[in-house]
């Protein structure tokens, strides 16, 4: 049994909550929106709804976008030493105020990554994005018209900021930070992309925009600092 306090501290790393009263408290499993079209629809019609999003192109790619805090939390747990199975049935995705997503799993799901082998924490991260992200996506892109291949862009940015800022504050995570970088953006992964530092060595600059921009406007005098527009 995990001590309590372990998961207060995971929480804090990862941004991520962990429950074991998983079922009661769900908005949204992932496998339910994987497996139905209908109710995905149903989802991103709430979200567009909620954003109050101009289009439906920009709601799926700015999903993308917020979903990576989900991946983030993974690929950070994994920085520290934990190993999380977020499998779509042990993923709750909660939609807060303007449709901001927060991020719940079951307990069971996580454990000490030195008591797995490398060769099952590379499954689990396998496993998440072929059984879990990718098809996820896949029914985002068919209900909005968003690029799949966007929404992967945009997760595998926030893997590379995510890496960038640690390895900044944490000098001795190098090392791992480097070993979980690369299971995550393995070749012929959907995340496996690759992308410059900005001229002072601040920031990695996106392939592509998050759209987030077309909810304030559509100036891109309101786009992200890491945004292409603005880095050309």
């Amino acid at each position: 049994m995990i001590p309590v306090a372990d998961f207060t501290d995971l929480e804090k790393q990862t941004g991520l909550i962990f429950t074991d009263q998983l079922q009661e408290k769900s908005d949204h499993t992932i496998a339910e929106l994987i497996r139905s079209s209908e109710h995905i629809r149903c989802f991103t019609d709430n979200l567009h709804t909620s954003m109050k999003s101009p289009n439906s192109v920009v709601t799926g790619t700015i999903f993308g976008k917020r979903y990576a805090a989900l991946v983030r939390g993974l690929f950070t747990a994994g920085v520290y030493g934990w190993s999380i199975d977020a499998s779509p049935e042990q993923t709750v995705m909660l939609v807060k105020d303007k449709a901001k997503l927060a991020f719940m799993l079951d307990r069971s799901s996580a454990v000490p990554s030195a008591s797995l082998t490398h060769e099952e924490t590379e499954a689990r991260i396998v496993r998440f994005i072929s059984g879990h992200l990718d098809p996820l996506f896949y029914q985002i892109a068919e209900a909005t018209g968003a690029k799949r291949t966007h929404m992967h862009s945009l997760v595998a940015h926030s893997l590379y900021q995510t890496a960038h800022k640690l390895r900044a504050s944490d000098n001795g995570k190098k090392e791992a930070i480097g070993r979980m970088l690369d299971l995550f953006l393995i070749e012929g992964s959907p995340l496996s992309f690759h992308f410059q530092l900005s001229p002072d060595g601040e920031y990695y600059i996106r392939k592509h925009c998050c759209l987030a921009y077309l909810l304030k406007g559509g100036s891109k005098d309101n786009c992200c600092g890491t945004c292409p527009h603005i880095n050309l």
